[in-house]
């Protein structure tokens, strides 16, 4: 068996990833799927690995459910040093369970995770790590500061926007490469605003979108999207989705301090969110 190198990951970014990319394949074949994980669970794992795990095991759920079958993903009490993520197949037989635990029993094992059946589940644990103690932010000066999460996968755009904003010292900048680290530092930072390109890795712009708004912790954040993709009807899908404004590149610098601004203020206003 090969040994994975393990390290503190954030569980619910992973299971949002899992569950909105096998959303299409469920769609396809006529079952439901539902994501009801919400708690701050740590485990340590290999994130890539527990990635694959989890999406190979909804596929391999859906084909089980069949058309008009119901998945439901979902986090369930433990042992205290442990993180229990359950996925809960309507109608699933126990040997059907047994047989599709036993499939997924060795990639879980290589992660130092245990897998088994409970039901109408297949369950998930993993060793649980403590949460590092989020640090009190610095007093901001006269006038206030805002920090802005971009999310983007592109390095030499993450550099063009942190050379805009230097110019716009009341913005602080946060980054993330792709939309599953982007949604943990969202849940992590708490910012002002979130900026993202909307064809980001992990999940796109508009599955980190879902994820925010369906958690209470980020679900008032504004987020700005940016993208090269600027047919009107591009446009008006970002509109549509919840995005607060939406920029198409090439930008100019006004453009995208007016829009943070704009957005940072939108959300101070009664009612916002």
């Amino acid at each position: 068996m090969a040994l994975r190198l393990l390290a503190p990951v954030d569980l619910l970014p992973l299971a949002a990833f899992a569950a909105a990319k096998a959303a299409p394949f469920c769609l396809e074949r006529g079952v439901a799927l539902r994501n009801e994980c919400r708690a701050e669970d740590r485990v340590l794992a290999d994130g890539e690995a527990l990635q694959a795990l989890l999406a190979g095991l909804l596929a391999e759920a859906a084909v089980l459910a069949g058309k008009g079958g119901a998945l439901c993903l979902e986090q369930q009490p433990a042992c205290e040093d442990r993180a229990r993520l359950a996925l809960r197949i309507a109608g699933a037989g126990s040997i059907e369970l047994q047989d599709l635990a036993r499939s997924f029993r060795r990639s879980a094992e290589s992660l130092g995770a245990e897998l088994g059946t409970a039901e109408d589940a297949v369950w998930l644990e993993l060793r649980q790590v403590q949460a590092p103690v989020p640090q009190p932010e610095a007093a901001a000066p006269a006038g206030g500061t805002a920090s802005v999460l971009y999310i983007e996968d592109n390095p030499s755009n993450r550099r063009l926007v942190a050379t805009v904003l230097r110019k716009a010292p009341e913005w602080r900048l946060l980054t993330a490469a792709d939309g599953v680290h982007g949604l943990a530092e969202a849940r992590r930072l708490r910012p002002d605003v979130i900026l993202t390109d909307i064809n980001i890795p992990g999940l796109d712009g508009y599955e980190l979108l879902r994820e925010l708004r369906r958690l209470p912790e980020t679900a008032a954040i504004p987020v700005v999207a940016i993208s090269a993709e600027a047919q009107p009807e591009d446009i008006a899908r970002a509109r549509a989705a919840g995005f607060r404004d939406y920029l198409c590149k090439p930008f100019k610098p006004a453009e995208l301090i007016a829009a943070l601004r704009a957005a940072r203020v939108a959300a101070r206003q009664p009612g916002a969110g």
